[in-house]
């Protein structure tokens, strides 16, 4: 959803609440690069803790929810070779 409607050729603003706070959003990026640093490093108990605690944090957020699925997978792929 965009942040403003046309209406009548006029711009009218909507306010769009945000999902996660700043906070929440900083502790996923940080996570996010906790992760990666861990498949640098084929760290795979490091990836798994990470991917426990994106889990607790993605709650009902199903972006975050598909991306943790994501990762599982390409992890699970990396690390059965």
């Amino acid at each position: 959803m965009s942040g403003s409607d046309e209406i009548d050729g006029r711009c009218v603003r909507r306010h769009v609440e945000s999902a996660v706070s700043y906070a929440e959003a900083k502790e996923i990026a940080l996570l996010r690069l906790e992760l990666r640093a861990a498949c640098d490093r084929n760290d795979r108990a490091a990836a798994g803790a990470v991917l426990v605690r994106l889990t607790r944090i993605a709650g009902n957020d199903n972006e975050l929810a598909a991306e943790i699925r994501r990762w599982t997978f390409k992890l699970d792929a990396a690390f059965s070779v």
